[in-house]
C-alpha cells in the first residue's frame, strides 16, 4: 500500500555486501534478536559474528535502541568507521518510531516512546561522558570523518529532546564538535596545498573528507532553529556557517566525483542545506 512505499522510500538501504543481508534490521523495530542469530549463516568472513549479531540486534526493540547505543559507545563493540553503522544509528535516532497509544504512561507525552530515556538527566550524563571520550580519541586524527557524523547526530538529538536543565551543557557539546569539524577542514585543507602529488583520485579522497565533515558542521547550526532554544546567531557564528557553506560548496565543485556519493550522504547533504534555509530570514 501506499504507507508501506512511503516508509520504503525514507528507509535507507544497505549497499555494502557486509551487511546487506541485515536490511530488515534497518527496516523497522519488530523484529526479535533470534532471527539474528538465525541469519549467521550469511555473515561475511570479513565480519567477525559478535559484530553481525551486534549490528542486527541495534533495532530489536524500540525502546533498547538507546541502552544499545549506550553500550556500543561503551564497549567500542562496532566499527565507527564503517557508513553502514553510520546509517544505522542515524536512522534509529532520526526515526519516530511506533506510535504510542497510551500518551499518559510517558515522561512527557509530546516525546516519542523510542526516545523516553534522552528526559532522564542521568541517562543523558552516561551518554555524554562516552561520546566526550570518543571525540576526545578522535579529535587530531581527521581520517575517520564518519565518526565526527556519527557523534554530531547523536548530540543535536540529544540536544532537541533533553531537558533544560542539560541544555546549556548539550550546546557546549555541539560547539565542541563544530570546532572539531573546522579543525579537520583546516587540517585536510593544508594537507591539499601542501602536497606535491598529483593522484587525482586522492586529491578527490581528501576532499570527500572536507564536503563530509562540512555537511557534519551545517548539522550542528539547527541549534538556532530549535524551538525550545533561545540561541542567537553571533556575528562569528554568521561567518563560520558562510566560511563552512562556502568550503562544501567550492569542493564540491573541484571534486568532479562528489556526483557519486552515496545516497545517504547526499540526503546529509539535503538535511544540511534544510538547516541553511531555515537559519535564513
Amino acid at each position: 500500500n501506499d504507507f508501506q512505499d512511503e516508509c520504503q522510500t525514507l528507509t535507507p538501504q544497505l549497499i555494502d555486501s557486509n551487511y546487506k543481508d541485515l536490511q530488515f534490521c534497518i527496516d523497522n523495530t519488530e523484529f526479535v534478536q533470534n532471527r539474528v542469530i538465525a541469519e549467521l549463516s550469511k555473515c561475511s568472513l570479513k565480519l567477525k559474528s559478535a559484530e553481525f549479531v551486534e549490528f542486527g540486534s541495534f533495532r530489536s526493540g524500540h525502546r533498547l535502541q538507546w541502552w544499545n547505543l549506550l553500550s556500543i559507545l561503551e564497549l567500542d563493540s562496532l566499527s565507527m568507521d564503517e557508513e553502514s553503522i553510520v546509517i544505522l544509528i542515524t536512522h534509529a535516532l532520526l526515526q519516530y518510531g511506533p506510535v504510542t497509544k497510551d500518551r499518559q504512561s510517558l515522561i512527557c507525552s509530546w516525546c516519542p516512546e523510542s526516545h523516553q530515556q534522552l528526559l532522564e538527566d542521568h541517562f543523558v550524563d552516561e551518554l555524554i561522558i562516552r561520546l566526550d571520550r570518543h571525540l576526545k580519541d578522535c579529535e587530531c586524527n581527521w581520517q575517520n570523518e564518519l565518526i565526527l557524523v556519527i557523534i554530531t547526530v547523536i548530540v543535536m538529538k540529544i540536544f532537541t529532546i533533553c531537558n533544560s536543565t542539560r541544555k546549556d551543557h548539550m550546546t557546549n557539546f555541539v560547539l565542541k564538535c563544530r570546532k572539531t569539524g573546522e579543525k579537520w577542514i583546516e587540517l585536510i585543507s593544508k594537507t591539499i596545498q601542501n602536497s606535491s602529488s598529483s593522484d587525482d583520485d586522492k586529491m578527490n579522497a581528501l576532499r570527500d573528507k572536507i564536503v563530509i565533515i562540512g555537511i557534519t558542521n551545517l548539522l550542528t547550526y539547527s541549534i538556532y532553529i530549535d524551538s525550545s532554544n533561545t540561541l542567537v546567531l553571533s556575528n562569528q557564528d554568521i561567518i563560520s556557517l558562510l566560511t563552512i557553506a562556502t568550503t562544501v560548496h567550492d569542493n564540491c565543485i573541484l571534486n568532479k566525483k562528489t556526483v557519486h556519493m552515496s545516497v545517504f550522504m547526499r540526503n546529509l547533504m539535503r538535511y544540511s542545506e534544510r538547516v541553511l534555509l531555515s537559519i535564513h530570514p
